[in-house]
């Protein structure tokens, strides 16, 4: 870029690299004889031209705030992996002042994921969407607005439990609930109140209220009358 002179430049490393030198000499030659270079040298150009513009950009930027959200957009994978004092560096911002922003972003994105939750516990609780035969995750998210990919993270994250784990969980704390008061299920068999709380077949049902209770239905009814 510079000719003989040198760049002034610097070089950060924060993870394992490797960095090759080339004299000028050589890549003045290179660009004379190989057709393949002179394409990697255009590439390099365009690449230096894009990253000249983004920080052209940057300076021009009023708030550290702004200039967060920009570098976000241009190298979002960026952020996990380079240590902060070195985004700071190249936001032209303190350290301290990039770390109030992170946290006020904390602040705000716990803030959507806590409705987010409550929109899922309201769609499963009061709506007893659990009842559903044939629900899926995409139906789930669908109802909700949540894509797909958001809503099985946050149920992993969030709950720690996979799809439908989380679904069988509500179903059978329903079943229990019935169970704990016979008025409510005299008129049905215990089969037919599995598949009242959602669940497709008489073996799922079974299957899944053990794994939770620890216990058959009839089991978990018949402790309920001695209680």
């Amino acid at each position: 870029m510079y000719g003989e002179a040198p760049s002034g430049e610097s070089i950060y490393v924060v993870e394992d690299s490797h960095l090759i030198g080339l004299p000028t000499k050589e890549l003045l030659n290179w660009l004379d004889t190989s057709f393949a270079m002179n394409v990697i040298i255009r590439k390099i150009l365009e690449s230096f031209y894009k990253l000249a513009h983004e920080r052209s950009t940057l300076v021009r930027m009023g708030t550290a705030q702004d200039r967060y959200k920009y570098y976000l957009s241009i190298a979002p994978n960026h952020v996990k992996r380079i240590p902060l004092e070195y985004i700071a560096d190249y936001l032209d911002i303190k350290p301290k002042t990039l770390l109030k922003i992170l946290k006020d972003e904390e602040k705000q994105n716990e803030a959507i994921i806590q409705s987010k939750c409550e929109q899922i516990d309201q769609f499963m609780q009061q709506q007893q969407a659990f009842k559903r035969h044939g629900l899926t995750l995409s139906k789930v998210a669908e109802a909700l607005s949540i894509p797909a990919h958001e809503l099985s993270h946050l149920l992993n994250v969030r709950y720690k439990k996979g799809f439908n784990a989380f679904v069988n969980e509500h179903r059978v704390n329903y079943i229990k609930e019935k169970l704990r008061y016979g008025s409510d299920w005299k008129h049905l068999k215990i089969e037919a109140l599995g598949i009242q709380g959602g669940f497709s077949s008489r073996s799922s049902f079974f299957s899944e209220f053990k794994v939770h209770v620890g216990m058959s239905p009839a089991e978990y009814a018949r402790v309920q009358k001695t209680n």
